[in-house]
């Protein structure tokens, strides 16, 4: 199937070391450099997701011209992910999260970024998004809040969506749900969805309510919150869900809410109902958690659990 992907460009990179001192300069601990890793991540891990299951993705994102952003260009091209719609910005900063890691424990995160927003490159992309659509399955839309996802570019990719019988899935970020609004499906985790909700979140039934509030109050057709070990909660207006994690070992949950989106988006387009759609996303999900660092779901590793 063929798709659009909207959303926040990041790399991620991942220092490896072995920790046995403190610094003598600050009460730090001194990690001595083992090996270095560098992945797509962000809106790219949900696009790695979506291509393992065999889709073909349409990225329109924003990247500047650094090395962070030649370093991107380079392993999108190795992993075979589309770039042609990708804009290249001089004033733009790349976003770029270094993760420092030590028996598989985070020491520190470094993040370089800077908000990507600018009218000019926001019109580029609502250009580009209209000449796509017309041979487009499905859109997701990737929101990390660093520029990419405007007010303007959303409402008028869900108004064309909408316009042509084309489902709209978004991963939200922040407080301002009003920019999804007429999406087809959402997908906060609790920390989201406390955003928007002020009610209780402590079970199965605030869940719901809380899905049917996101659904209400931005008109979405579908809503589904996922609530970590706790697996997540499914809901329309015809039905709601309540599905349970078993996540064996859990050792990164990095990555986990793209594969979520991903595997949704996929397989609701092919034709699963909500809530068998919402079922394997959940599989995905806890097959990846149980990796280390951003890892994206492959086709063979989810056919195994169906």
């Amino acid at each position: 199937m063929k798709s659009i992907l909207i959303g926040d460009l990041i790399l991620d990179n991942y220092i490896f070391g072995d920790v046995d001192r403190l610094s003598p300069e600050a009460p730090v601990p001194v990690l001595n450099h083992t090996k270095e890793k560098i992945v797509l991540g962000g809106a790219l891990n949900v696009v790695r997701n979506l291509n393992n299951l065999n889709n073909t993705v349409n990225v329109l994102g924003i990247a500047g011209e650094d090395s962070a952003g030649n370093s991107m260009l380079q392993i999108m091209k190795k992993n075979g992910v589309q770039t042609d719609h990708i804009i290249y910005d001089n004033l733009a900063v790349t976003s770029k999260k270094t993760r420092f890691i030590t028996n598989s424990q985070q020491l520190l995160r470094w993040d370089i970024e800077k908000n990507t927003y600018s009218k000019k490159n926001e019109q580029k992309l609502i250009k580009t998004m209209h000449s796509l659509i017309d041979e487009t399955d499905f859109i997701v839309i990737s929101d990390y809040n660093k520029g990419v996802c405007s007010d303007l570019l959303l409402n008028d990719t869900i108004k064309a969506a909408n316009h042509k019988e084309i489902k709209v899935f978004v991963d939200p970020k922040g407080s301002d749900f009003y920019k999804y609004k007429n999406a087809y499906c959402i997908t906060p985790n609790t920390l989201e969805t406390r955003a928007v909700y002020n009610g209780s979140l402590q079970d199965d039934k605030d869940f719901e309510k809380a899905c049917k509030f996101i659904c209400d109050t931005f008109s979405i057709e579908t809503c589904i919150i996922t609530r970590g070990k706790d697996g997540m909660t499914a809901y329309d207006s015809n039905t709601c869900c309540h599905i349970t994690s078993k996540a064996k070992d859990v050792f990164d949950v990095s990555g986990a809410g793209d594969t979520v989106i991903a595997t949704l988006a996929t397989y609701k387009t092919r034709g699963e109902n909500l809530i068998n759609s919402a079922k394997i996303a959940n599989l995905a999900a806890q097959h990846v958690v149980g990796k280390f660092g951003t890892t994206p779901i492959t086709e063979e590793e989810l056919n195994k659990y169906l």
